[in-house]
């Protein structure tokens, strides 16, 4: 199941400090990195302030997020969701897939 929180601004809204999993998504809502944290908040402001030329400073526009200590596990199924729905792809701005 993905994420179904709503989606927040990445650059006006944080997230709690906790342990979760996250997805950033461009201006139209789609999903384009899938990430986990031990620090929910410290992860998304690191995102928030990603230089502009990078993936992830480029594209993301917002964020949606899950509380969870088993953030290892729950990512490698978020990617096996997407990979699934996407034809094997992995979000454009992951460059690695955890599940492999």
């Amino acid at each position: 199941m993905p994420i179904s929180n709503a989606w927040h601004s990445l650059s006006t809204e944080s997230a709690p400090k906790a342990a979760g999993v996250y997805e950033l998504g461009n201006s139209n809502s789609a999903v384009i990195y899938i990430g986990r944290a031990g620090d929910l908040s410290e992860r998304i402001a690191a995102h928030a302030s990603a230089p502009s030329n990078t993936c992830i400073g480029r594209n993301a526009t917002k964020f949606r997020y899950e509380q969870t200590i088993a953030n290892v596990s729950r990512e490698r199924e978020l990617f096996e969701e997407y990979k699934k729905s996407h034809g094997g792809s992995i979000p454009q701005c992951n460059t690695q897939d955890p599940s492999s």
